[in-house]
């Protein structure tokens, strides 16, 4: 049996894709930016996708699904009500668990910048919170996609997996570290550059970008 996922804040679909070379199916997928849209739809021409704000969403339209994940934007929470959530409709945690809590998936996997601990950690305590009282359990690491994905990309996020069952989260282990062996080279073609979608090297940015790799050559830095 192929398990069900559907994902919210898709992107271009980089989670999806992992997904369905895990052998799951992604049957649902949200994702308001029509560019993003466009290529999620090229990756997954199966894929229901909605292209609108997620809080437009009626959550009986979505259909049954086992596992959901999404790629949690970095706001912060100034304000919190009385569940301890920012208490404003369009906060992504808040629609998040708007899903959680009507349709209890059997696996989640939330996505973001590291950025979300330096609050003192009290965004990610939040997010514990509540899916520890939704009946979850639950475990996060930051991963590195050069140590964890071969990808010449210094692109540190952090990753939030929950699970009803505690056996499965006995069960799940976040990747090891493994040796980088790819370099940007082996994805852009330099030799051909279109300006419509690479750096002029004279470009301040390109430099400052440059000047980010602390000695290593050949690994882009985000």
């Amino acid at each position: 049996m192929k398990y069900k996922v559907i994902d919210l804040y898709a992107g271009i679909g980089g989670a999806s894709i992992g997904f369905q070379k895990a052998g799951a199916n992604v049957i649902w997928a949200n994702e308001m930016d029509n560019e993003a849209s466009k290529i999620l739809k090229y990756n997954i021409p199966s894929v229901e996708l909605i292209e609108d704000h997620i809080s437009n969403i009626n959550i009986n339209s979505v259909p049954e699904f086992d596992i959901f994940t999404a790629s949690l934007p970095v706001l912060p929470i100034p304000i919190q009500d009385k569940r301890g959530l920012y208490n404003n409709r369009e906060n992504s945690i808040l629609e998040i668990f708007r899903f959680i809590e009507n349709r209890k998936p059997k696996a989640i996997m939330l996505e973001t910048a590291k950025l979300l601990l330096n609050d003192k950690g009290k965004t990610y305590e939040v997010i514990k919170k509540n899916l520890i009282n939704n009946g979850y359990k639950m475990k996060y690491q930051v991963l590195n996609a050069a140590q964890h994905g071969d990808l010449p990309l210094t692109s540190e996020k952090l990753y939030i997996v929950a699970f009803l069952s505690e056996e499965n989260m006995e069960k799940f282990l976040f990747p090891k570290e493994i040796v980088l062996s790819k370099t940007i080279y082996d994805i852009a073609n330099v030799e051909n550059r279109k300006e419509d979608y690479y750096y002029e090297l004279g470009l301040k940015d390109f430099k400052n970008m440059r000047a980010a790799n602390y000695g290593r050559r050949n690994i882009f830095y985000s």
